[in-house]
């Protein structure tokens, strides 16, 4: 990895950084909600890389340790808080955010061809969203629910 990978992890945790903040702000999630858009966002990250050819999803878990570093030159500088306040646990968070990455980067990112899901894939999903419609549906219709009808 050369230059090039290093900047475009800084450019991507630096996206991160203002799409996260911007969820954060307009609809209040949590620190584990935001996790999960973390982490659905280097996914979504990876599968552009695989489709455009871009060749640096080998260490795309670097993106969650630059998002740190913005994060923390960010609340220092521009907010005056102390980051490492115990009371926010923000240095838990992103310890586990950067493991996280680091997992799914090594275990999950690297080990297939392409992040996106095939045809194949699709059909299963698919076919459990289906499934998941008519639960739903006869849930809301009270479909398959038995009614006392004894009058007295």
């Amino acid at each position: 990895m050369g230059i090039f990978g290093w900047i475009f992890y800084i450019i991507l945790g630096i996206i991160f950084f203002f799409i996260l903040g911007f969820i954060s702000n307009r609809y209040s999630i949590t620190k584990l909600e935001k996790m999960v858009f973390s982490v659905i966002l280097l996914l979504i990250t990876s599968g552009l890389c695989f489709r455009l050819g871009i060749p640096y999803t080998n260490d795309i878990f670097l993106v969650f340790v630059f998002l740190l570093i913005v994060d923390i030159i960010y609340q220092s500088y521009y907010l005056e808080k102390d980051f490492f306040d115990r009371g926010e646990s923000n240095v838990k968070y992103y310890l586990v955010l950067i493991f996280l990455g680091l997992f799914i980067n090594y275990e999950f990112i690297n080990e297939v061809s392409s992040v996106f899901l095939t045809g194949e894939d699709l059909r299963i999903v698919l076919w459990f969203l289906v499934f998941i419609f008519l639960y739903k549906f006869c849930q809301n219709k009270n479909i398959f629910v038995s009614k006392d009808v004894t009058n007295k």
